[in-house]
């Protein structure tokens, strides 16, 4: 399998391409820490402890920029997948169950969900309805919609990544993983499969060439990536901030910088109006003894330049 139940990420290091690269996160600017970074991790990692709501993987309706889901995750195998709308305050449960990497909104309107063991794709209406099984053979991960809607990109198991038609018939294999790593690869361009890990990268996802935008080769953690409706730059974020990145140029922009204790872990660019929504988590070490941290999840909603930032309080049930 390739990663565990809830929110893990395997990361990949990815091969280098055709013009020089930028070279870290820090290449488009610089300045003081905003916050103070967390502790080195002790030997056997931090004891992880979330307050309720544990919110993540906020995604907007590509057809509706007043309206985005979200997972609130109960357990580690129940989760409730919300739609939210930011004018009426409605809030909709759409679906309730063992939901592993995030789920997807593509333009046709369906919904991907990545859940269960052994581990299959499925589609859901943004209703709600029709639940649909579209993979049977298990061990397959992600289900990232194409920039019209009709294709998805998932992983499966053995290290082969493969493409599927809406209604779950297979059409190939991907060269080299086409550049798809779950929760983090974004397809939604009409030429290219954005991701990011030991630096940020796009691919032609049928050819598996990559071209590399930024080199790093830190040990901090790479989250989601988004194209932003020009087509020509990415938002995405890391532990030190969020930034956008144009691939005409290759120059990086820093938007909001943050750190390890208290930064994005998700970004998604509302393709009608650029509006960013993102998940934040703040984690402060509760009992240095026990190796304790608390973390807490929000919902941040900004303008592509960082202006116009709110918090969004989604009024979940208990």
């Amino acid at each position: 399998m390739r990663g565990t139940y809830l929110l893990v990420i395997g990361l990949v290091l990815l091969s280098a391409c055709r013009k020089d690269p930028e070279t870290g996160p820090s290449a488009g600017g610089g300045g003081a820490l905003p916050c103070m970074p967390l502790p080195e991790a002790p030997p056997l990692g931090w004891d992880e402890w979330y307050t309720a709501p544990y919110i993540g993987s906020p995604r907007w309706n590509p057809n509706n920029p007043e309206e985005f889901m979200v997972v609130e995750h109960r357990s580690p195998v129940l989760s409730k997948l919300w739609k939210y709308n930011l004018s009426t305050h409605d809030l909709v449960l759409l679906f309730e169950g063992n939901l592993l990497y995030a789920p997807e909104w593509g333009k046709s309107g369906w919904i991907t969900l990545n859940m269960g063991w052994p581990v299959n794709i499925y589609k859901i209406k943004a209703n709600g309805d029709s639940l649909t099984q579209l993979t049977t053979d298990g061990q397959n991960f992600g289900g990232e919609w194409n920039y019209t809607g009709d294709t998805i990109v998932y992983y499966h198991a053995d290290n082969d990544t493969r493409i599927m038609l809406s209604d779950g018939t297979f059409i190939q294999h991907l060269p080299n993983g086409g550049g798809y790593i779950e929760n983090i690869s974004s397809w939604r361009h009409p030429h290219y499969l954005a991701t990011s890990s030991e630096g940020l990268y796009i691919f032609n996802p049928y050819n598996g060439i990559p071209i590399q935008l930024i080199s790093d080769t830190t040990t901090g953690g790479y989250y989601r990536t988004s194209f932003v409706n020009d087509l020509d730059r990415i938002a995405w974020v890391w532990d030190s901030g969020l930034y956008t990145t144009r691939i005409s140029t290759h120059e990086t922009v820093p938007i909001v910088e943050t750190c390890s204790s208290n930064c994005y872990r998700s970004v998604d660019c509302n393709p009608v109006n650029n509006k960013l929504l993102l998940a934040k988590s703040k984690s402060t070490p509760d009992s240095p003894s026990q190796h304790a941290l608390r973390v807490e999840t929000s919902i941040v909603i900004m303008n592509l330049d960082g202006t116009e930032k709110q918090v969004v309080n989604v009024p979940f049930p208990e």
